[in-house]
């Protein structure tokens, strides 16, 4: 969620800008704008700063409309979803095992411009960064893997935790899997809770059920 309260922050800041920048272009005062729809200047000039209340889909349609815009939204795949509470629940679990010290980050972006896509958890384990991805249920195992290899590439960590819930279901998946799965994850459970629980490096990615 906090990906998508960063993105809504950008969107409306570029909203208010493109209304103030055509509003001036053409000359008309926020009266003029605002004149037979159901907003004041004060809010207008609010939206113009990018600052709350913001403006929901109609209004900013109709006072892009008075000023020469037509309002378009467009919706992308992200990458990721909304979580669900069983994904909540695994985040809390796998928290739990770490040591107050343990730098984290949750929900944390990957840093390159434009970029939608998160690690549910960012650890700071010296001298390493460690990515770690949560899933409740698994489904096309390797497209998660390279799915969370190329976050791992392009966000500069260096460690890529699988964390999973402890379910016959999922523990199938991943043994039918095969080997190349655990050549890329090869780290157990057993050592990843024990330097989690240290709050050290565990030395390579792996796969830790919960």
């Amino acid at each position: 969620m906090a990906v998508a309260r960063r993105r809504a922050v950008r969107v409306t800041r570029e909203f208010g800008e493109a209304i103030l920048a055509q509003r001036l272009a053409r000359g008309l005062s926020r009266r003029a704008v605002v004149a037979g729809l159901a907003i004041s200047q004060s809010k207008l000039a609010r939206w113009e700063l990018g600052k709350p209340p913001y403006a929901d889909l109609f209004e900013a349609a109709m006072v892009a409309r008075v000023v020469g815009l037509d309002l378009v939204v467009k919706l992308f795949p992200s990458g990721s979803a909304l979580r669900d509470a069983g994904h909540v629940r695994l985040v809390r679990r796998f928290l739990a095992l770490l040591p107050s010290s343990v730098w984290r980050q949750l929900e944390a972006p990957i840093p390159a411009a434009g970029d939608l896509r998160a690690w549910d958890v960012l650890l700071r384990l010296d001298p390493v960064l460690v990515g770690v991805a949560v899933e409740t249920r698994l489904r096309d195992v390797q497209e998660l893997l390279r799915r969370e290899q190329q976050k791992l590439r392009d966000s500069g960590a260096q460690r890529l935790l699988l964390v999973l819930l402890d379910s016959s279901a999922n523990r199938r998946a991943v043994r039918e899997a095969g080997p190349a799965l655990r050549n890329e994850l090869p780290l157990d459970g057993r050592a990843i809770r024990r330097a989690l629980r240290e709050g050290r490096d565990p030395g390579a990615s792996g796969i830790l059920f919960l």
